[in-house]
């Protein structure tokens, strides 16, 4: 009986993994955009200043006859679910609907007889904040709810915004960074990074940022930053899901990573990607959504690690810290063959070996290292620290 378990285990978590893609049977899909989602209940898509939104996973579809439908620029929706419109000309005005869009109010306005921006852009894929930038006013606006808004200016030049309104921004070859709200700066003086690329931010507070191949990741809220090996090359965007699962996407492909960019998973499967003018992963609590090059949104399930938690089965290494050797217990599972990878804290793989109690470490050099011990589809990574 608990092999038989076991085996379910894997099997549940093999197919959370590499799960097939599914097809949203969009009305008219020449040039959707996939805007946001709230839950697994709404997502939204625009075509030629319509408004679509679903309840059901795509089968069935409302257009939202929005009164100022035809001059919006922009749509962003928030991770609460809000829907904000930027509407022009005339005056920049940016509504907000909190009811799936039966309702909107107008929360800000601004006037002006002539600007050369009006566009909203979101924070980051896990929050999914909104930025609105007016070059005339020379001046930013940031909000989590599409509510309430701060103003940031715009004489910094481009910036990239965290969730808590700390952010990093680039002027004159330079970078500066603030984390008490636009309110005094420091400079990076050895930041790691030629200039200021995707940045996404995890739920403990880690930061990524991908900078044309390479991506640095940061744990003190972008004071320093690491790179990390990647060994992929024609990056074009960064995404991060609920599960704190990592995207990376080129032209023809899309690459997850289920432990912390240790290792990274091709699950482009039965997509038509062949181009790049497909957009950026979109997220729900536990799909993902994307346009193919055929034109069509396609979703998956975000996957999700099952951990089995029976002491037997628990990863443990002694001592921690570490000398010459790494003492490890877990009871190898007797179907999958099992094998033990030590990773760098910048994501290299130093040694693979397979699943031993006792793994001499004496050739390491002092500092962080990941274990991530790999069965089947299953896997367990536990940090330890290497001394001398």
């Amino acid at each position: 009986m608990k092999m038989l378990l076991t085996l379910l285990l894997f099997l549940s978590i093999s197919f959370a993994a590499y799960a097939e893609w599914f097809n949203v049977n969009h009305p008219d899909t020449a040039n959707i955009v996939v805007i946001g989602n709230r839950g697994d209940t709404l997502f939204t898509f625009q075509k030629d200043r319509s408004l679509f939104i679903s309840i059901s996973l795509g089968t069935s579809w409302s257009n939202i006859k929005h009164t100022d439908i035809t001059n919006v620029e922009g749509i962003v929706i928030t991770r609460e679910g809000n829907i904000s419109l930027s509407i022009s000309p005339m005056a920049i005005i940016i509504e907000t609907s909190t009811d799936c869009g039966e309702t909107f109010t107008d929360n800000y306005v601004w006037t002006e007889d002539s600007y050369n921006s009006n566009k909203l852009t979101k924070i980051n894929s896990r929050y999914m904040g909104i930025s609105a930038t007016f070059d005339w006013a020379h001046v930013s606006f940031n909000s989590k709810d599409g509510l309430n808004f701060l103003s940031i200016p715009y004489y910094m030049g481009y910036y990239i915004v965290f969730h808590n309104y700390n952010f990093i921004y680039s002027r004159r070859d330079s970078l500066f960074i603030t984390n008490d709200t636009n309110k005094t700066y420091s400079l990076l003086e050895n930041p790691g990074i030629s200039e200021l690329g995707l940045c996404e931010e995890n739920s403990k507070g880690k930061l990524y940022m991908l900078v044309k191949d390479t991506l640095f990741t940061s744990i003190d809220s972008g004071w320093t930053w690491q790179r990390m090996n990647l060994n992929l090359n024609g990056l074009l965007y960064l995404n991060i899901d609920n599960q704190d699962n990592i995207y990376l996407r080129t032209p023809a492909k899309i690459f997850c990573s289920y432990d912390d960019a240790l290792s990274w998973t091709d699950i482009t499967e039965n997509l038509a990607l062949t181009t790049c003018k497909y957009q950026e992963l979109r997220f729900s609590d536990s799909k993902i959504f994307t346009r193919a090059d055929d034109g069509n949104i396609y979703y998956r399930d975000i996957y999700t690690s099952v951990a089995d938690n029976s002491d037997e089965n628990e990863l443990s290494i002694s001592p921690n810290p570490v000398n010459d050797f790494i003492q490890i217990k877990y009871k190898a599972n007797e179907l999958y063959p099992t094998l033990i990878g030590i990773y760098s804290s910048m994501g290299e793989k130093v040694m693979e070996t397979e699943y031993k109690e006792s793994i001499d470490a004496s050739e390491l050099s002092p500092g962080i290292y990941f274990c991530k011990l790999l069965t089947g589809n299953y896997f367990l990574i536990k940090k330890f620290v290497l001394l001398r």
